[in-house]
C-alpha cells in the first residue's frame, strides 16, 4: 500500500468533548477531492484522516472523523485568513507521530511526501504569469496521452527540432513563443506524416536529408491511397505545414517547390491558392455621397456615422474601436489626435492617428466632436469613447461590425458586402488614386513589407459591365 501525503492547511477548528465522542468510518468517504460550500477544497482521504485524528487521555487514538469544514483552502481564501494570523505558516510538528502511527496500523509500504511549491518561479511578475502558464502548458505536452488528437504531429515537430541539436529548454521556449492556435494547426498538419513514418519505420533524418522531396512524395502517395478524395484537404494541410517546418529545421529552402512535390501536387489538386473573400468591391464614394446628403441627428446615427468615417479615413480595426479611450483624444485647432495599439504575437505596438479637418459633411473631426457632445448630453460616464446604447454598456467588436453593416445598408450597399468591407473599399480607393503599397502599409499600420493590401483588399470596383455593351444604343 502506497500513500501520497500532500501538504495541507487545515481550517481553524476547536475540538470539543462532544465532538470527540462522534466517530465516522474513514472508508465511507469519497477519496477524490471535492469542494465544500464554505470555500474549502475537501482534501484527500489520508489528508483528512491525519488532520482529524486526535489522541484520547488514555493514549489511544480514536477512529478518524471527517469534519464538515476541514480541508485545504483555496489559495485566495488561504491568503486572506493567513493575513489575519489564523492559519499556521508550516505543517504542525505534532502531526508527525500520528502519521507514523497510521502508517504502522495500515502497514503502508511507502510514503510519498509531495510539498507544495511556489506557484510562480522567482522573479516572475504578474504580467509574465500568462506567458509562464502557456509555456508550462505546452512544455508538458510530451506527457499527454496517446489519445490526444494531434499528439503524433506535435511529437514529430519536437523530434525534428531535437535533431538540430536544440536543447529541451530551447525547444519548449521555441514552441511557447508561438501562438497556441498556430502550434495546434502545425501538429494537425504533421500528424499524417508522423503516422506514415511510424508505419513504415523510417528515420526522422530521412526528412532532413537531400532526398526529402522523394520521402514526402512517398508520404503523400501513401496517404492518398488510403482515402483518395476524402483526405485531400488533410493532404493540402500536410503539404503546407511540412514545407514550413522543413524550412525552419533544415538548410533546404522552399521545399514545396521541389520538382517531385510540384508535379505530384498539380496532378492531385493539392495547390493552395490564396484568394480574397470578395472578387470585387463597392465604390467608397457611395458611402460618402450618402453621408453628405443625410445628416446624422439621433443618438444612434451620430456614433454610427462617426465610426464609419474613422474606418474610411484610417482603416481602424474593430479591436481598436474597443480600446479607444476618451482621455486619449487630443483636440487641436485643426485636427484631432488619439492613441491606439495593435499586437503582433506577444508584442504590443502603439500608434498615433491624426485626423485633419475637411471641408465636407463627412469630415471625421466634425463627426467626432458631434459624438463627444452627444455623450455629454446622454450622460455617458465610462472612459470608452464608444457606447452600446441599446445595452447601455461598452462596445464589442461584434457591435462595431453590426453598426457598419447598418450604415452601408442605408447607403444602398447590399449583400454579400458587410460592414467590415468599408476597410476594403477604402484601400481599393487609395490604390486606384496612385498610393503605393508601402505608403498604404504605413498609413494603415501594417508591416512595411506586407502584401496583404494587394492580395486581399485591392479588388476591382463592382459595376454593371453589361451596361457598357448597350451604352451607344441608349445614347
Amino acid at each position: 500500500m502506497v500513500y501520497s501525503i500532500s501538504d495541507y492547511t487545515p481550517c481553524q477548528r476547536n475540538i470539543s468533548a462532544s465532538r470527540q465522542s462522534e466517530t465516522n468510518d474513514i472508508h465511507s468517504t469519497p477519496a477524490l477531492p471535492s469542494e465544500h460550500d464554505s470555500g474549502c477544497t475537501q482534501p484527500t482521504l489520508l489528508d483528512r484522516g491525519l488532520q482529524d485524528q486526535f489522541i484520547l487521555t488514555d493514549g489511544s487514538t480514536t477512529s478518524n472523523r471527517l469534519l464538515p469544514f476541514s480541508g485545504r483552502l483555496r489559495p485566495q481564501n488561504e491568503l486572506v485568513i493567513r493575513s489575519g494570523g489564523i492559519l499556521p505558516q508550516h505543517l504542525p510538528i505534532g502531526l508527525i507521530p500520528n502519521v507514523i502511527q497510521k502508517l504502522i496500523r495500515d502497514k503502508a509500504a511507502a510514503v510519498l511526501i509531495l510539498p507544495r511549491c511556489n506557484s510562480w518561479p522567482i522573479g516572475v511578475n504578474a504580467d509574465s504569469r500568462q506567458i509562464y502558464e502557456r509555456r508550462t502548458k505546452i512544455a508538458i505536452s510530451n506527457n499527454r496521452t496517446n489519445q490526444f488528437k494531434y499528439n503524433d504531429g506535435e511529437q514529430l515537430y519536437r523530434l525534428l527540432a531535437k535533431s538540430t541539436n536544440l536543447s529541451q529548454i530551447a525547444i519548449d521556449t521555441l514552441i511557447a513563443d508561438q501562438n497556441i492556435e498556430t502550434f495546434r494547426k502545425r501538429g494537425a498538419g504533421l500528424t499524417p506524416l508522423a503516422q506514415y513514418i511510424k508505419e513504415k519505420g523510417n528515420s526522422i533524418n530521412d526528412l532532413l536529408g537531400i532526398n526529402t522531396g522523394i520521402e514526402f512524395v512517398n508520404a503523400l502517395s501513401w496517404y492518398n491511397f488510403r482515402g483518395r478524395h476524402k483526405l485531400q484537404k488533410r493532404m493540402k494541410t500536410m503539404k503546407m505545414h511540412y514545407g514550413i517546418v522543413l524550412c525552419k529545421f533544415s538548410q533546404l529552402k522552399d521545399v514545396n517547390n521541389f520538382p517531385f512535390i510540384n508535379t505530384f501536387s498539380k496532378g492531385e489538386g493539392l495547390q493552395i491558392q490564396s484568394k480574397s473573400r470578395y472578387p470585387t468591391i463597392w465604390n467608397l464614394q457611395i458611402l460618402f455621397n450618402y453621408i453628405n446628403t443625410h445628416q446624422p441627428l439621433t443618438s444612434v446615427e451620430i456614433p454610427q456615422t462617426a465610426m464609419a468615417m474613422i474606418v474610411a479615413f484610417c482603416a481602424a480595426r474593430m479591436i481598436e474601436f474597443v480600446q479607444m479611450k476618451v482621455f486619449e483624444f487630443v483636440q487641436e485647432l485643426q485636427s484631432i489626435t488619439f492613441q491606439t495599439q495593435t499586437s503582433k504575437g506577444m508584442q504590443i505596438i502603439k500608434h498615433t492617428i491624426t485626423f485633419k479637418k475637411r471641408i465636407c459633411r463627412y469630415c471625421p473631426v466634425k463627426l467626432l466632436l458631434s459624438w463627444t457632445a452627444q455623450r455629454e448630453k446622454d450622460s455617458i460616464m465610462h472612459d470608452q469613447i464608444w457606447h452600446n446604447l441599446s445595452k447601455k454598456a461598452s462596445i464589442t467588436p461584434q457591435y462595431c461590425s453590426h453598426q457598419f453593416t447598418n450604415i452601408i445598408r442605408s447607403a444602398g450597399i447590399q449583400y454579400p458586402y458587410t460592414g467590415p468591407t468599408i476597410r476594403h473599399a477604402m484601400l481599393t480607393c487609395l490604390r486606384a488614386a496612385g498610393a503605393t503599397q508601402p505608403e498604404i502599409n504605413a498609413f494603415i499600420r501594417h508591416a512595411i513589407s506586407s502584401n496583404v493590401v494587394d492580395v486581399y483588399y485591392n479588388k476591382p470596383i463592382e459595376r454593371d459591365l453589361s451596361a457598357l455593351l448597350i451604352l451607344n444604343e441608349e445614347s
